[in-house]
């Protein structure tokens, strides 16, 4: 099975926080952009790929993926399609390249890495996390939300400050003077939280004006998680 070039992704660590006296929210981050793999990555996620393909096989893949019911505006911001992301405005920084890449929906096409990746970890959190009282799955997943965002969505309301270097038109692409391209998947998390969404999984392809290199490329994919726990869930914590 040939493996694509823009294969990215990889579970990097595991974040935890106190948000409150009784909550403590746990974050899960994928946001490893991985472009051209070196010849051992290669064989590493080719034996890997083998494997998920034969679990993909033997599975019944019949699980719901939630799309975010919150925009249903095209790509977000009004933008209808890829073609009208590139426009004269002055904060505008995104390239043909950049802009033909949206709406290629990678981690969505049938047997692509990417796809087979997100099944397997979507599942794993189906089996492992469920309501003991209902069996109904604790996480929800959302891999369908607009790539254009907010810049407050992206920046400000994650506590990123104003002079941050990853705000900078040099690492972001810039629609317009108020909306971007997400830099990552963490662009939604308020937004999901908003909708009270005790615990969800979001992944989606991300944009970042990276060099291009062998671990580097402007285009890649993040997958991550969020969990509120209520005080006594410590057990769960623990299993996490």
């Amino acid at each position: 099975m040939a493996l694509i070039k823009h294969l990215c992704g990889s579970i990097t660590g595991l974040r935890a926080f106190k948000c409150s006296k009784s909550r403590l929210s746990v974050i899960y981050s994928v946001n490893r952009p991985v472009s051209t793999l070196h010849r051992a990555r290669r064989r590493r996620w080719h034996n890997m790929l083998l494997v998920s393909r034969q679990s993909w096989r033997m599975s019944s893949l019949s699980t719901k993926f939630v799309a975010a019911d919150f925009s249903t505006r095209g790509l977000g911001a009004n933008v209808a399609s890829a073609a009208d992301l590139v426009t004269k405005h002055p904060d505008n920084n995104i390239t043909e390249n950049i802009a033909n890449h949206i709406g290629r929906d990678l981690i969505h096409e049938p047997n692509h890495p990417l796809q087979i990746l997100k099944t397997l970890i979507f599942e794993y959190f189906d089996r492992n996390f469920q309501n003991p009282d209902t069996n109904v799955e604790i996480f929800k997943k959302f891999d369908k939300l607009p790539p254009v965002v907010p810049n407050a969505k992206a920046f400000d309301e994650l506590l990123i400050p104003e002079d941050h270097v990853s705000r900078k038109p040099s690492d972001t692409y810039y629609y317009d003077d108020k909306h971007c391209l997400r830099p990552h998947t963490s662009a939604h998390q308020t937004d999901l939280f908003r909708q009270r969404n005790m615990a969800f999984l979001c992944a989606g392809d991300v944009y970042r004006r990276d060099e291009i290199d062998a671990s580097h490329y402007p285009v890649f994919h993040q997958m991550e998680g969020a969990r509120i726990f209520d005080k006594g869930e410590s057990q769960d914590i623990k299993k996490v």
